[in-house]
């Protein structure tokens, strides 16, 4: 379903999914799985050093139509398109929670110190760092340690691998919980 990204989108999109999977149902597919994205195509325009909630509407579009018995993706912290230019970023995560993603953008300062740490400590005080805290997955655990200064910066590959790796974790504990783990994700 490509980019979901309001309401409106949802109410669009949700009876296309329907229609595709009523037709699909007609067939003998292993398996049906509805994929969609709700990253915008740039963070840019969000605020600094103040974390910034964006709504998971590709969530929500599986939470609206999982009485279909389909199969859970998304196109994880990214935006479902191609992935634009090379260049150097800001400091940035894109923190997995339950029903948003946490922005973190903090610009290098002109100190020495990395900013990357002082946003991964912005993190791991907040009230939507995982209860597990490092324990809950390897991405959770090297965002813990550059908090306590532990570990280089990093950069955007890496910081793209941290929050990939936290939201394939909260992707499947979401599930887990949901009371829908036999509706397996497609990760």
């Amino acid at each position: 379903m490509f980019e979901v990204r309001s309401e409106r989108d949802l109410t669009r999109v949700e009876p296309i999914v329907r229609k595709c999977v009523s037709w699909a149902l007609r067939y003998r597919w292993r398996s049906i799985t509805v994929a969609a994205g709700a990253m915008p195509q740039s963070i840019s325009h969000l605020p600094v050093y103040t974390p910034t909630p964006l709504r998971r509407w590709d969530l929500q579009l599986w939470q609206r139509v999982w009485d279909l018995g389909i199969h859970y993706a998304d196109y994880g912290i990214a935006h479902p398109g191609a992935a634009g230019a090379a260049w150097r970023p800001m400091p940035s995560l894109r923190y997995t929670h339950d029903e948003v993603w946490w922005i973190y953008r903090w610009p290098q300062g002109k100190t020495d110190r990395p900013a990357m740490y002082d946003l991964c400590n912005a993190l791991v005080v907040s009230d939507h760092w995982h209860p597990e805290g490092r324990d809950f997955s390897w991405g959770d655990h090297q965002i813990a340690a550059r908090a306590e200064g532990v570990g280089g910066p990093g950069n955007a590959s890496n910081w793209h691998a941290w929050a990939t790796s936290h939201h394939l974790a909260q992707v499947i504990d979401q599930i887990q919980r949901s009371g829908h783990a036999d509706l397996r994700s497609n990760l």
